[in-house]
């Protein structure tokens, strides 16, 4: 029994352990002159060790003023919170600020994250939030990486978004860094299509939407037609859209909804209902009534897919008799047939023909999106309501302001 009772004891300590060495621990440590100084500390005989995000600093205890504890800090941190209430982006953007400031980096991104899904999306708080992102060089890479080569620097950068539950906040952190990151936008674009982490893509296409080297905007715009994960997809319209850049992407999009693949057929379709944009209406009402129809036939007399399959039931009867003489003896020899019934069946595919309810639901789907109502499952009836929609658009006061 007491062999049993140390043994969870030792494996609760190690538990505690782990737990605590997962979380990122500092103390502030203000000196006489009014130096502040962040990080984990280590008293010496006589000095002070502290290490920084920007490396070792060693102080005289004698210097210091007075040090807080990453307890304390935390404890302070949460009381601003309780004080503040802590419901508009402004406060937690706040909050997120002296968070960082006190090296308390887990409650910084905690912070963050809840100021960007908060909803409050003027162009103020979003400014300011991507001010406050772009200076995070320090909290997510190592000072022996913010020098380094471009390249490097870059796959250093998505390194901190590869193993984990990723905080959104650090992603977007990450995407907008890279952006700033020069030289990289081949190296980006590759890895991009050949990444396996989901996690990584998303902040590679965020990095190369926000960047304006040519070529970037219609790499991100066939992202939404080529890879493999909707969340992908749906990120890369949503930066093409938060760029300003919806109209250019659906001129370049729009022959996707009449491709002889409905897969592409309906992945437009859904990339124009990211990027709600109205000039999208027109091409997706008129491309409706034929959303359905047969693709594209294409004969194939040599090379075509065949298949053959043959479903029988055999039957052995007797159907004759031999007669043989052996030693003044007469043998009936008997003769043995086989009675085939059942079905052969042999096809050869000459077309596909994709199924109409799929494509046109994401047509539908679309428009709902972009217009704020629906259009009826009936795509001959489309044009119809989108006179309808159009003139009760257009009858709606301008806001002034």
């Amino acid at each position: 029994m007491t062999h049993s009772r140390r043994l969870r004891q030792t494996l609760c300590m190690c538990l505690v352990a782990t737990v605590v060495s997962g979380r990122i621990m500092a103390d502030e440590v203000v000196l006489k002159n009014g130096t502040v100084l962040v990080g984990k500390t280590r008293k010496l005989a006589t000095d002070l060790e502290v290490t920084t995000l920007d490396g070792v600093r060693r102080v005289k205890l004698v210097d210091i003023e007075r040090i807080r504890t990453d307890a304390q800090l935390r404890e302070s941190l949460g009381k601003m919170a309780m004080r503040s209430g802590a419901g508009s982006a402004h406060a937690q953007l706040e909050l997120a600020r002296v968070a960082r400031s006190w090296g308390l980096l887990d409650e910084m991104w905690q912070h963050l994250a809840r100021a960007l899904r908060s909803g409050e999306k003027s162009s103020v708080i979003q400014r300011r939030a991507r001010d406050f992102m772009a200076d995070l060089e320090r909290e997510i890479l190592p000072k022996k990486w913010r020098r380094a080569s471009p390249e490097i620097k870059a796959r250093e950068l998505l390194f901190r978004i590869k193993r984990g539950k990723i905080p959104r906040a650090k992603v977007e952190a990450v995407a907008i860094l890279l952006a700033k990151v020069p030289d990289t936008d081949q190296y980006l674009r590759k890895r991009a299509r050949r990444d396996v982490n989901r996690v990584q893509r998303v902040a590679m296409i965020r990095a190369l939407a926000a960047r304006p080297t040519e070529g970037n905007d219609r790499f991100v715009y066939r992202t939404a037609l080529l890879d493999g994960s909707p969340e992908v997809r749906r990120e890369a319209m949503q930066a093409t859209r938060e760029a300003g850049h919806a109209t250019e992407a659906i001129a370049y999009l729009s022959p996707g909804l009449t491709r002889n693949n409905a897969k592409m057929r309906m992945r437009t379709a859904q990339a124009f209902g990211e990027l709600r944009d109205a000039s999208a209406l027109p091409l997706l009402v008129a491309a409706g009534p034929s959303a359905g129809t047969i693709m594209k036939k294409r004969a194939l007399p040599s090379g075509a897919t065949r298949a053959h399959m043959a479903v029988i039931t055999q039957r052995a009867f007797v159907r004759d008799f031999d007669v043989e003489v052996a030693s003044s003896a007469f043998i009936a020899n008997p003769k043995v047939g086989v009675l085939q019934s059942g079905v052969v069946l042999d096809v050869t595919v000459i077309a596909v023909k994709t199924h109409r309810i799929e494509i046109v639901g994401a047509y539908r789907d679309a428009i709902r999106r972009i217009a704020g109502s629906d259009p009826g499952a009936n795509p001959e009836g489309w044009s119809d309501w989108l006179k309808q929609h159009l003139l009760a658009t257009s009858k709606q006061p301008v806001q002034r302001k």
